[in-house]
């Protein structure tokens, strides 16, 4: 199931390059133009990567733990629109880890998310849809405690693809508006 996995940011990437630019030919002539369909893909990406530094001296009143924290992100959205055909994938990734003084890092952030949606276009409001979701994590969960003698204890309570969902939908989707629409899903 992994190596299915690594499939999706891959299928994602060919998406986001099919709609650069290409080399066409009229009557003859080779001009380098973009073609047809490129006009029709949006494409977003964006990657962060952040970390935060807190330090506190035993004497400071205030209170407070000293803690370090990173996390990454990538989020990208491709989406393929014509006259009666639409096609949009979102693909979120994140994971962080903070540590705080006295304990192991614990992870802060983890997410796998990937969202696919087909959809024909019946009228200016509706249109068919088929939607395929997958949610999951990266890295192990734990919950942690004390043991008898004071010592951090790490139980392990969730896995990669424990827990995984794969959600796939057909149905209808109403949107009257741009920012804003509900999809009915008749078979899930």
């Amino acid at each position: 199931m992994k190596k299915a996995l690594l499939f999706i940011p891959l299928f994602f990437l060919a998406g986001w390059l099919s709609a650069q630019k290409e080399t066409v030919s009229i009557d003859g002539i080779i001009a380098k133009t973009k073609a047809e369909d490129t006009i029709k893909w949006k494409r977003s990406l964006e990657i962060g990567l952040n970390s935060a530094l807190s330090n506190f001296s035993d004497n400071w009143t205030g209170g407070g733990v000293s803690s370090f924290t990173w996390g990454s992100l990538l989020n990208g959205k491709l989406e393929y629109k014509n006259q009666k055909f639409t096609w949009f994938n979102d693909l979120q990734l994140q994971y962080g880890k903070t540590q705080n003084k006295g304990q192991s890092a614990r992870k802060s952030q983890d997410l796998i998310f990937f969202d696919s949606k087909v959809g024909y276009n019946i009228n200016k409001k509706w249109d068919f849809f088929g939607a395929v979701n997958f949610i999951s994590q990266f890295d192990n969960g734990f919950t942690y405690g004390t043991d008898s003698l004071g010592n951090e204890t790490a139980t392990v309570i969730s896995k990669f693809m424990s827990p995984g969902y794969l959600t796939e939908a057909i149905g209808l989707r109403y949107q009257p508006v741009d920012y804003f629409w509900a999809r009915i899903g008749v078979i899930a």
